[in-house]
């Protein structure tokens, strides 16, 4: 699992430097985004309906801003 996390991890860090994005930044916003995804996934695990597109598309400026 740690290889799984691992590599989808470092495949969405190499979109956001291939944006300009500094190393660590990349690193940070992409640690970011995947808690988000881990914690979608538990809230609708647990019946919660998903979180709207909205959502989604100002999680997306926010993490690929400069």
């Amino acid at each position: 699992m740690a290889r799984v996390d691992r590599t989808r991890e470092g495949f969405v860090e190499g979109l956001l430097r291939e944006m300009g994005l500094s190393a660590d930044s990349a690193r940070h916003r992409t640690r970011a985004l995947y808690l988000a995804l881990l914690g979608e996934f538990a809230r609708t695990a647990s019946g919660a309906g998903p979180t709207s597109p909205a959502v989604w598309e100002e999680l997306l400026t926010l993490l690929t801003s400069r």
